[in-house]
């Protein structure tokens, strides 16, 4: 069952306006419940609809939720940037950091400067798994965050930055393992 007609080059259905799914829904560029929304009307109409126009509001709904996410994602970012401005020092939990920091490196992944904070965090939270008496959890993120160094190091190997910090990294999987057993 379809519903209206549909054309693949502009790739949403011809009858949209008169469906609602137009209007101040495609005009909330930077709003992420306005693209959520709108993932959800597009979600919902697929469900009813067959063939082609269903694989395009499919893909549709998919392109508003992945906008949705990423301006979320770009928002907490902004907000922890500030909340850490304001604060004068990392005000985000590391975590958040963490999983900001991958969102980053996922859009950028030539980007070492990224990387290399990257890094620098692995060690902050292999120190609070370390002092929470997750030693294995510890050793992992170090032994992942070395790797990570290394792959740096092959494209620049006299990237002195790189090479202090998988030092640094390789000091740290040698404590845990001296004290602990092997990571």
């Amino acid at each position: 069952m379809t519903h209206g007609p549909v054309t693949a080059s502009l790739s949403i259905p011809l009858d949209l306006q008169a469906s609602g799914l137009t209007g101040p829904l495609d005009r909330a560029d930077a709003d992420p419940a306005a693209f959520s929304m709108r993932g959800r009307l597009l979600a919902d109409r697929a469900q009813h609809a067959d063939g082609e126009e269903r694989q395009i509001l499919c893909r549709e709904a998919s392109s508003a939720f992945a906008r949705a996410g990423q301006i979320a994602a770009d928002l907490a970012g902004e907000y922890a940037r500030q909340a850490d401005e304001c604060s004068g020092a990392h005000a985000a939990h590391p975590l958040i950091r963490e999983r900001l920091l991958r969102g980053r490196i996922e859009k950028e992944p030539h980007n070492m400067e990224l990387k290399t904070g990257w890094i620098a965090l692995q060690s902050e939270l292999a120190v609070a798994d370390a002092e929470a008496g997750d030693l294995k959890k510890a050793g992992n993120r170090l032994i992942r965050a070395s790797k990570a160094v290394n792959e740096m190091i092959a494209f620049d190997p006299d990237n002195e930055t790189w090479i202090a910090q998988r030092d640094r990294l390789d000091c740290d999987i040698a404590r845990i393992a001296a004290a602990f057993g092997p990571a």
